[in-house]
Order: structure tokens, then C-alpha cells, then sequence
């Protein structure tokens, strides 16, 4: 049976991801009404984006000498408000900045989800618990994304208002359900300076991190597949409906078909490491997506478009919960730091990725030049991964403790 607290997390996920892949679907709709170019709307996505990946550097370590659940807390309450003034926006510069405060706040609730799901977990269960958060992202496609391009047929403020009270009514059961967490990378006198020098523990936590080789090849492996996923997302809608005619209701379609996919892998990677290892499962699916992606533009009917985002959204689904659990895994004492620096590299590839797929789309060849830019991110990412090797074993999280023990005496002393 699923933990309380784990069930709280898949639905602030729910929350979250429903929100971030709400503009994609809507984006047709919002250029219409904001009279904007196509290249130019692509920022309506990559503003969210911008302030997660910005803030989300910050959160981590904050979260990391603070009490998670007050992080999370407060950052859901500022999410609620940011995501409903979206519904008040009245031209592109309006939606852009609220759209960056929403990711903002978001920064400071994502990376929180993934260090409370693996902190609270036992060490047999991570990934898992991993797979649950991530299914939350999934069934945001799923129903979320669908039931939101519902409401914008009706207007399209309409949905941020709703995900707004439900991100209050979150926040709310997030103070009564969660235990309190208090920082466990610092301890004594070092944790009350890290509360009073937020920009000393940030930069030393992520020295440490970054010193590490093998976190520098992760993380590098991670933005280049990310990019891909979010360049291909990007402008998936508005090539639905240039290419096939869809209306906002076809597109929520769409994404629902592309959601159950993702949902159906996010739950089966647990499994499906066991069965094939982490290292040939990468392998095999980077090169399917990529060859997916390739083709899908060349696609002679809407269906078997519809089919390929099922299958590589399926495909995604099954690598993210692992590519999570490895990286956030780098160091048990640093979870809010990597969680973070994971979500940031996630949300700065999302804001490169959509302005890349927007001037690809304009000025070559349409969504055929996106899918080969995607494709050659998921090889890219293949190639770091495999040349690394740090997806076939674990994190030398002995080591990197040690250095972090070492970084702290002489940061926090």
C-alpha cells in the first residue's frame, strides 16, 4: 500500500507537472491571442523554465541547512499565487513574467519532492519511490493537461485559476501530513552559519559537487537528453495544428495519448532496470526515441504521429525515474542540493531547448529540422553516458562523502 506522504508527493507533482505542460497544448491558442510570432512564443514556455532553472541552484542548498517541509510549503503557497495571476495576463510580457515567477516558486517545491521522496524512503524502495513521483508528472498528461485544455476551450485563464486553488489546498495537506526534516548534511554550530550565509552553503555545496567527475558527466549526460525532450515538447502542439488541423481539444488529446505512455513507463522502470540493467536499457532507448523523433515529421496521418509521441513519451518514461534516482543519489546528505541542481539542469535545458526548437522551426525546414535536433541531443546523451559509465553502476557516494565532510568543516567552520 502507498505511503501517505508518497501519495501527497504524486499529487504536488500532479500539480506541478500539470502546470508546466499546459502551455505547450496552449500555445496555439495563446500566440492567437496575444498576436505573437511563432519563434517568439516559444519564451512563453521557456520563462517557467528560466526561473525554475535560476532558482532551483538556490533552493537546493537552502533546503539542505533548512527544513524541507517549510521549503516546500511556502514555495507551494507562492506557486498557487503566481500560477493563478498567469490567468490574468493581458499580452506576452504579462504571461512571460508570470510565468517566470510560477517557475520560481515551482523551484522551490520540485527539488523538494525528489529529496523528500528519497529521504523518507528505504535505500531498496528509491527508485521506486522515484517512479512514483515521476508517474505524478505522467498522469499530469494524462488527466491534467487534458482536463486543462478542457477548461481553456471554455477560456483560457480558466485552467491556471484551478491549478492555483489546487496548489493551496496542496500546501495546506503538505503542513498537516509531512513530518518535519531537518537538515542532515550539517550539524551543531555549522548549521546555524549555514542559516545565516545562504551564499556560502550554496557555493559550497555545489564546489563539492561539481569537483566530482562523475557528477559532471551525469549531469552533462542529463541536460543533453533533456534538451531533446523539451525541444521535441516545445512546439509538439503547434505542429499538431499546422501539420493536421487540430484544435485545442485534439491537441489535449494528443498529450493525453502522449501521457499515458509516460505514465505506463515512469511505472515500469523500476522493473524494467532489473530486468535488462540500467546500462542497455539506456542504450536501447535513447537510440529508439532518436529514430522516432527523426521520422515523426514525415508522418503521413495524425494517428501514427499521435502513436510515435505515445511510444517515445513511454520511452522517457522509463529513463527519467533512474536518471533521478542516480544523480539525486550522488551523496544521501546532499539530496535537496543534487535535487536541485537536477531540476535546474532540467528547466535550463527546457528554456535553451524551446528557443532552439522555435528558430528551427521558423527558419529550416518545420518540425523535421526540430526532430533531427532532438535526435541528435538523445545520441549525444548516449554517447556521455556510455563514455562515462555512470549509468551502469553506483555513485561513489563514499568518496564524494568524504569530500563533503572535508568542504564543510572548512566552508561552515
Amino acid at each position: 500500500m502507498m505511503s501517505k506522504w508518497l501519495l501527497l508527493l504524486f499529487f504536488t507533482m500532479f500539480i506541478i507537472g500539470t502546470d508546466s505542460f499546459l502551455i505547450a497544448p496552449l500555445l496555439p491558442t495563446l500566440q492567437a491571442e496575444f498576436d505573437v510570432a511563432t519563434d517568439i512564443s516559444g519564451w512563453m514556455v521557456g520563462a517557467y523554465a528560466l526561473g525554475y532553472a535560476v532558482f532551483a541552484v538556490i533552493a537546493g542548498p537552502l533546503s539542505d541547512g533548512w527544513d524541507r517541509k517549510k521549503v516546500l510549503v511556502y514555495g507551494m503557497l507562492g506557486f498557487a499565487v503566481t500560477t493563478a495571476l498567469c490567468g490574468l495576463a493581458t499580452g506576452f510580457w504579462s504571461m512571460f513574467a508570470f510565468r517566470f515567477l510560477a517557475g520560481v516558486s515551482a523551484a522551490f517545491c520540485g527539488p523538494q519532492v525528489w529529496a523528500i521522496a528519497g529521504q523518507l524512503s528505504q535505500p531498496k524502495h528509491v527508485v521506486r519511490s522515484m517512479g512514483v513521483v515521476t508517474a505524478g508528472l505522467g498522469v499530469s498528461q494524462v488527466l491534467g493537461v487534458p482536463i486543462g485544455s478542457a477548461l481553456a476551450a471554455i477560456s483560457w485563464p480558466v485552467p491556471f485559476f484551478v491549478i492555483g486553488g489546487a496548489a493551496l489546498f496542496l500546501a495546506v495537506l503538505q503542513v498537516v501530513s509531512l513530518p518535519g526534516m531537518p537538515p542532515t548534511a550539517l550539524t551543531g554550530g555549522a548549521r546555524e552559519t549555514a542559516r545565516r550565509s545562504a551564499l556560502r552553503i550554496t557555493m559550497g555545496y555545489y564546489r563539492t559537487v561539481l569537483r566530482d567527475s562523475r557528477s559532471r558527466w551525469a549531469f552533462s549526460g542529463y541536460f543533453a537528453f533533456q534538451l531533446g525532450n523539451y525541444a521535441g515538447m516545445a512546439f509538439m502542439g503547434t505542429w499538431l495544428t499546422e501539420r493536421f488541423g487540430f484544435g485545442v481539444t485534439e491537441v489535449g488529446y494528443a498529450v493525453l495519448f502522449a501521457g499515458i505512455g509516460n505514465l505506463i513507463g515512469s511505472m515500469s522502470s523500476s522493473e524494467m532496470v532489473k530486468c535488462f540493467g540500467s546500462g542497455r536499457l539506456l542504450i536501447t532507448v535513447l537510440v529508439v526515441m532518436a529514430f522516432l523523433y527523426g521520422g515523426i515529421a514525415f508522418s503521413p496521418q495524425a494517428w501514427i504521429a499521435e502513436a510515435a509521441y505515445g511510444l517515445i513519451f513511454m520511452l522517457a518514461g522509463l529513463m527519467i525515474p533512474l536518471m533521478i534516482g542516480r544523480l539525486t543519489g550522488l551523496h544521501e546528505g546532499m539530496r535537496g542540493t543534487l535535487s536541485s541542481l537536477t531540476s535546474a539542469v532540467m528547466y535550463a535545458s527546457a528554456t535553451v531547448g524551446s528557443w532552439i526548437a522555435g528558430v528551427l522551426y521558423v527558419r529550416l525546414d518545420g518540425y523535421a529540422a526540430v526532430g533531427a535536433f532532438v535526435a541528435l541531443s538523445y545520441i549525444t546523451a548516449m554517447g556521455i553516458f556510455v563514455v562515462s559509465g555512470v549509468m551502469a553502476g553506483g555513485a561513489s557516494s563514499n568518496v564524494l562523502s568524504r569530500k563533503v565532510s572535508k568542504a564543510s568543516l572548512k566552508e561552515f567552520r
